[in-house]
């Protein structure tokens, strides 16, 4: 008897207090999705304000969703119906707007994701009359957060554009540690709201639409519509080349991703936004290398943070710190190491590297030792060394052929370049992650998993 695969099935519906459609759950708009006026501000001052509002809204809505259904044990994909308040319903519900909004999600989530859009009971108010705060031409933006590539890539953009360039929030808390410059200015200075899901399911992969679209508001309000999507070669391809278990495929910050959000964003706001890669062919490495040769003096790299783990599992004495073994804090301890750069001693809770033993290499007063600590390790491990080990995989010809064609379609590239840049970028993360392997002890953990795989 063949078995019909299990979608997890959620139905939600954003509302403003009204009643919601039989079968659907309610996300109250201001209390489960809270708007936040300030941030808002800058989102609104321009362009078409309702169709940013209703973006806006959109990307909170399948935020809700995303986090608010867990996936199947076995299972990856789930299935999502979604209604939603907009302003214009004509075009919300035209068969192109449908087919591109499914289209990114789908490839991003894995899941199945069906939208319906009504009439919103609430006109978004006009926005008080007054300019962005932008001083002269602006010809990109650039997603801004407290992570190692965003900083370095945006320091490394600044050196080139300077005012003509416009950081963007990439969090919902207010920017504490910007960049100096000459700006009086900083527009997109968090990402203007905020969502209380049911936290059911961690994946998280709607993060990245969150992203792209917060982003490409900006630059569309902006008037650069261009993008720089910052992350790195091994960040961008690497989840596409090595995937991890049962996991659907992660195109987060994918060319093959952002072209699909450029086609969305191109119908509904009737401009196109460019969204560029400019460092997709660096490892990371050769990007924090590149930074630091522009800009020698420039520290802030030191306060960035790589680790997705929350103080509440990771903090010592009350003080938060980076694990330091899930495959990001592993990504930038490797990075650095390429680029000649170190880190004081305290800034992971797996200090040691160079140890025998998985939980020797921890601070001693961790306080708990969940056996999960060890599964992201491993896992965050054995993906470095298989990327770095790819080119010598009987399926390498099938899986390298591939990656060009999507990434010569999405960049406009030649498939002969986009090979050839393949193999360069895989060339260099082999030759740096031997290295960092090599400056470990013999009797490194890391390194008998290596030898072990």
């Amino acid at each position: 008897m063949r078995l019909e695969p299990y979608f997890p099935e959620l139905s939600v519906e954003l509302t403003y207090g009204e009643p919601v459609a039989d079968g659907y759950q309610a996300c109250v708009i201001g209390e489960a999705v809270r708007l936040d006026s300030q941030a808002l501000e800058s989102y609104l001052a321009c362009g078409n304000q309702k169709i940013v509002y209703d973006c806006l809204l959109l990307a909170a809505a399948v935020d809700y969703a995303d986090h608010s259904k867990k996936r199947a044990q076995m299972d990856w994909a789930r299935k999502f119906r979604v209604r939603m308040p907009v302003h214009d319903v004509t075009l919300w519900s035209e068969q192109a707007t449908q087919r591109f909004l499914r289209r990114a999600l789908e490839l991003l989530t894995g899941d199945i994701w069906n939208f319906e859009f009504y009439e919103t009971p609430v006109q978004q108010a006009p926005a008080r009359q007054q300019p962005l705060p932008l001083e002269g031409e602006t010809t990109m933006v650039v997603p801004f957060s407290d992570g190692l590539d965003s900083r370095a890539v945006s320091a490394i953009i600044d050196h080139e554009l300077g005012e003509k360039l416009v950081r963007v929030r990439l969090s919902s808390r207010k920017i504490a540690d910007a960049p100096k410059s000459g700006r009086k200015h900083m527009p997109f200075t968090a990402v203007p709201f905020r969502v209380s899901s049911l936290k059911k399911e961690s994946s998280g992969r709607s993060r990245g639409f969150k992203y792209a679209i917060v982003s490409g508001l900006a630059a569309y309000l902006s008037k650069a519509n261009r993008v720089a999507v910052p992350e790195s070669g091994q960040g961008a391809i690497g989840p596409a080349l090595v995937n991890v278990g049962q996991a659907a495929t992660d195109w987060r910050t994918h060319p093959r991703f952002t072209h699909t959000v450029s086609e969305f964003l191109g119908h509904i706001l009737g401009t196109k936004i460019i969204y560029e890669h400019p460092v997709i062919w660096n490892t990371k490495g050769q990007t924090v290398a590149e930074f630091r040769r522009l800009c020698p003096d420039d520290d802030s790299w030191v306060r960035t943070r790589s680790c997705w783990q929350s103080p509440q599992k990771m903090s010592i004495d009350g003080h938060h710190r980076q694990c330091g073994m899930c495959a990001a804090c592993l990504l930038r301890r490797l990075s650095l190491h390429a680029a000649g750069l170190q880190e004081a001693d305290d800034t992971y809770v797996w200090q040691n590297l160079g140890a025998p033993d998985f939980w020797d290499g921890a601070d001693a007063r961790l306080s708990d030792q969940h056996n999960a600590y060890f599964e992201y390790g491993l896992a965050g491990v054995l993906h470095l060394d298989h990327l770095a080990h790819l080119q010598r995989s009987p399926q390498y010809g099938a899986i390298a052929g591939r990656q060009a064609l999507l990434l010569s379609k999405s960049l406009g590239m030649s498939y002969d370049d986009a090979l050839c840049r393949l193999e360069g970028l895989l060339d260099q993360h082999a030759s740096e992650w031997n290295a960092f392997l090599t400056s470990l002890p013999a009797i490194s953990f890391i390194r008998k998993w290596t030898e072990a795989s």
